[in-house]
This record gives structure tokens, C-alpha cells and sequence, in this order.
């Protein structure tokens, strides 16, 4: 990269506001309705029968439910939908904030015309992500990506500061002694595979080499932020908040 980082500061500095890590659910009875009643709709897809509540014995009927009571149906959606929700958060909320720290706060000579070309290719995902879900690039922003006011503007900021990181993110890997090379690429795909049980062939394709060569900073840096803050996500009861199935 021509453009290079003077100056940083430590992400797990960061003066963050606390309510940034919080996530609002009316009750945990909310969350765990529309999974009831999905799994009443399959007793009677199957049975034929009607029933207005569900019961341990009704549950055990049901196909491809892995528990056999009410009280673990609703515990095991209760940790889906937190995960999901916080998966969902720390990467739509608080990712972008540690990003835009990174970019006030860091001293950074940008080339022009590499953050020119990074912001087009950015930009050209993010239109990609919106027509997968059949929107346009505001309604985009507004309902997926929780973003208030001119999407647009904000998407080419958040481009900007996604630029800034990886400035940051090359330097600290070269910082760690992080290796790019063959051998770690490698061990970079057996590790997937036994964490996650990732197809070898196929995570290979989905990243081949050369992208590896180049992700692989932004990669671990984002990872080892991940590991810091995403444990500190809390969930609070607000009646007046309104329940969100993000996937």
C-alpha cells in the first residue's frame, strides 16, 4: 500500500459509550412467542389437530424439535436469538464505532487514489447486499444497517474509515511478526476446519490465496476485537422496546 500509518491508538482504550453495548428486548415471553407458535403450526401441519398451547406432550410430537420440554424449547430460542441479535449488533453497531474512533483518532498519509478505488469496490458491495434483500440503498441503511439520515453519505464515511483500518490493521499485523505465507494460509484453513467444521475444498475457493494474502491483517486484527468487546454485550428488559428478529 502507498498509504501508511503515522500514528494509532489501542482499541481496548477506547472511550466508548456503555450504551453502545446494550440491546433492548420488551421480555424474553416476546422472544420466545413466534417460536411457539411456529412449532404449534407444525403439530398441526402434521396432526391435523388445533390446539391453542403448547405442552411438553405436544412438543415431543413435533418433527425435528431436539428438545422434549416447553421450558428448553424456549431456553434454546432464548440463546439462538441473543446470539444472533449480538452477532448482529457488534457487527452493524459497534464495529462501525471502533471504526470511526480508528479514523478520528489515528494520523494516517492516505493516497488518494487508493482510497478512491477502495471506496467504489465498497460501495459497489453495499449495493449488492441491498439488492439481496430487494431494497435500494436508502431503505438499505435505514432497516437493515440501522442508519438515520443521508445512507449514502454514510455508507462513503463508513468506506473511508474501513480504509483507515486496514492502513492500521497492515501495520499492526507487520507489528505481531504476522505471517502471510504459504504455510500460515494453511494452517489458516485447518484451523477452520476443525473450529468449524468448514469444508476445506470450498473455504478455498471462497478464499483462495492471493485474497488471504491480503485480508488476513484486517482479518486478525478484527478478531482480536471481536474477542474483546463482543463479551461485554448486555441484554435489557425495556416493555417499550421493540423486538428485532435481525438475521
Amino acid at each position: 500500500m502507498k498509504s501508511k500509518l503515522i500514528e494509532t491508538i489501542e482499541f481496548k482504550t477506547m472511550d466508548l459509550n456503555p450504551e453502545l453495548f446494550i440491546i433492548e428486548v420488551p421480555s424474553w415471553g416476546a422472544v420466545t412467542q413466534p417460536l411457539k407458535e411456529y412449532a404449534l403450526a407444525q403439530y398441526q401441519r402434521q396432526s391435523g389437530q388445533v390446539v391453542k398451547e403448547l405442552t411438553d406432550d405436544i412438543l415431543q410430537q413435533v418433527e425435528d424439535i431436539p428438545v422434549d420440554t416447553v421450558t428448553d424449547f424456549e431456553m434454546m430460542g432464548i440463546e439462538v436469538y441473543k446470539n444472533s441479535q449480538a452477532q448482529h449488533h457488534f457487527y452493524n453497531q459497534i464495529l462501525p464505532a471502533i471504526l470511526s474512533e480508528y479514523s478520528l483518532k489515528s494520523d494516517v498519509t492516505i493516497d488518494e487514489e487508493e482510497l478512491e478505488e477502495y471506496i467504489e469496490d465498497y460501495m459497489e458491495k453495499v449495493e449488492g447486499y441491498a439488492a439481496s434483500y430487494e431494497m435500494n440503498l436508502s431503505d438499505y441503511g435505514e432497516k437493515v444497517m440501522g442508519i438515520e439520515g443521508d445512507a449514502e453519505a454514510e455508507f462513503h464515511k463508513r468506506a473511508k474509515e474501513d480504509f483507515v483500518f486496514k492502513i492500521i490493521a497492515v501495520d499492526h499485523f507487520k507489528e505481531i511478526g504476522g505471517s502471510t505465507g504459504e504455510l500460515a494460509y494453511e494452517e489458516f484453513i485447518q484451523q477452520n476446519v476443525l473450529q468449524n467444521q468448514a469444508d476445506p475444498i470450498e473455504l478455498k475457493s471462497r478464499l483462495p490465496y492471493d485474497v488471504f494474502k491480503i485480508m488476513m491483517p484486517e482479518m486478525h486484527l478484527s478478531q482480536e476485537i471481536y474477542d474483546y468487546y463482543f463479551p461485554q454485550i448486555k441484554f435489557e428488559i425495556n416493555p417499550e422496546a421493540p423486538l428485532q428478529f435481525n438475521q
